[in-house]
């Protein structure tokens, strides 16, 4: 089946409890014999990337963030908070937000986050 021939089984996370969604597909994934994988989160105002990059090492789900780089598309949209929706990094290398990106150059610093 199709199933079967996929090594990971793949979820998005965009609100609530990022970890506890992670979790939750982690056991999902064993019960299909599979490893579990996140492919999307990120989104400022429910779940700011910190804390969800974080959530997804305690959890040991290997995880990748929806659209880092800000340029024209759909996601530079100003969410009512005044932030950016997603996106991280400008077309000329300097980043929105450098504690975000301190948080994906070595996210072992935001362990001691409770999650």
């Amino acid at each position: 089946s199709l199933l079967e021939a996929f090594p990971f089984y793949t979820n998005h996370c965009y609100g609530g409890n990022v970890y506890e969604e992670l979790l939750a597909a982690k056991a999902a994934a064993q019960k299909l014999g599979k490893n579990a994988f996140n492919t999307e989160f990120g989104r400022r105002d429910t779940q700011p990337y910190c804390e969800a990059f974080v959530a997804s090492v305690a959890a040991k789900v290997g995880t990748y963030a929806w659209e880092l780089m800000l340029g024209r598309d759909e996601f530079n949209r100003l969410l009512p908070s005044g932030k950016i929706y997603q996106g991280l990094v400008w077309p000329n290398g300097t980043v929105y937000d450098e504690g975000e990106a301190k948080c994906f150059r070595d996210p072992s610093q935001l362990l001691a986050i409770a999650v």
